[in-house]
């Protein structure tokens, strides 16, 4: 993955990921004062509501944003009869100012997401290394795809916006502690695998052993990142639902 930033673009690789290496720096800083910041949030009301103002805020800011991102781009290949796979298959260098202009978005976008963690660690919970790979993972591959211009990253991206929409819709409803929404927290974790399954192959009716080796190299680590992404997303879903599900009938 770094190989591909560093072939293309080199100043723009070496911001990316001393950006990434400063988000996993200050989360394990903010891990080591964790039972103070947990104090604050049991003990402070004025802290607590500064928490749920700053959360509500993310989460509905990223449900604007994704819905807009997933409705930019599905109208763009509506009017330009375009098909998810056709798109995906074209090798050569992303050029329309309305691709680059979201993806570059989306791209930045992953940056934003971090606030997830450090909403996280502002409530003195640990940050999971699921978290830390998914989100440092996501803006490097996305920025790659970014920097080469490859609309291999349009599929993704049309996905991952999809998804988020109701990701961070279901973030906000949470905030309420409203016992029915909680019950969709599972159905969210199993709609992040599908997308990435669904990504992954769909890869392969998309010819891309036949495009440049830039983006044949992009979507090589795209689709390990991805596939990565799956295994633990699937630990995290076992561990989490369905051995709980098993305890309780026991």
């Amino acid at each position: 993955m770094i190989y591909v930033f560093v072939r293309h673009e080199s100043k723009h690789s070496m911001s990316s990921v001393a950006v990434c290496l400063a988000y996993i720096g200050i989360g394990h800083l903010v891990k080591t004062r964790r039972t103070v910041f947990q104090s604050m949030y049991d003990d402070s009301t004025a802290y607590r509501r500064a928490h749920t103002i700053v959360a509500a805020v993310h989460n509905t800011a990223m449900v604007a944003f994704s819905a807009w991102t997933f409705l930019t781009l599905t109208s763009y290949l509506y009017k330009s009869d375009l098909s998810l796979i056709s798109i995906h298959k074209r090798d050569f260098p992303m050029a329309d100012p309305i691709l680059i202009r979201v993806v570059s978005l989306f791209a930045f976008s992953k940056v934003w997401e971090f606030m997830d963690t450090f909403l996280l660690l502002a409530r003195g919970r640990p940050a999971s290394f699921l978290q830390e790979f998914h989100h440092t993972g996501a803006y490097l591959v996305w920025r790659a795809g970014l920097d080469m211009r490859c609309h291999g990253v349009i599929l993704p991206t049309i996905f991952n916006s999809f998804i988020h929409t109701f990701m961070y819709a279901y973030y906000l409803s949470s905030m309420t502690k409203n016992s029915f929404v909680r019950r969709f927290r599972p159905v969210m974790t199993a709609a992040q695998i599908i997308q990435l399954v669904v990504g992954n192959v769909s890869i392969f009716f998309a010819d891309f052993w036949k495009k440049s080796v830039s983006c044949m190299l992009f979507e090589v680590c795209f689709v390990s990142y991805a596939w990565v992404l799956v295994v633990l997303f699937g630990v995290f879903f076992s561990e989490n639902y369905l051995r709980v599900k098993t305890k309780k009938r026991v």
